[in-house]
């Protein structure tokens, strides 16, 4: 099953696949949705939404109806997983790399484990926020 995941993934964005890594309960048997996090290098539309929905359209939606499971996934672009995500600290509680070639999820992890490189990414947002607020 995950295989084919990963297959129609790669079928669909190709090269611009940065990592693809399964994570949550569906790993310890509690549950039967499958989580998958998706990292792409950069993707031509900039607008997340349009993203998000082509992957349901092309991705999520074959996927379920082709292996009768329910697919829940989180989609970023390599520029968006550089700022700091609380969804990152969740997955990191269980999961499983399945396609990481040059590496930059096993080194985010790394990262995101390290308590003051999350507090200047932490920080560098909450910058952010006050200038904007």
């Amino acid at each position: 099953m995950k295989e084919e995941i990963v297959k129609r993934i790669l079928e669909v964005y190709g090269d611009d696949v940065l990592s693809i890594v399964f994570y949550g309960g569906h790993l310890k048997g509690l549950i039967d949705e499958v989580d998958v996090l998706v990292i792409l290098r950069e993707h031509e539309d900039p607008v997340k939404v349009n993203r998000l929905a082509e992957f349901i359209t092309k991705v999520k939606d074959p996927v379920e109806r082709e292996l009768g499971i329910k697919l829940a996934f989180e989609l970023y672009t390599l520029e968006e997983m550089e700022n700091f995500h609380a969804s990152l600290l969740d997955i990191l509680k269980c999961h499983e790399v399945v396609y990481d070639p040059e590496g930059y999820f096993r080194r985010l992890a790394e990262e995101v484990k390290d308590p003051y490189k999350n507090l200047k990414r932490m920080k560098y947002l909450t910058t952010i926020e006050v200038v904007r607020g």
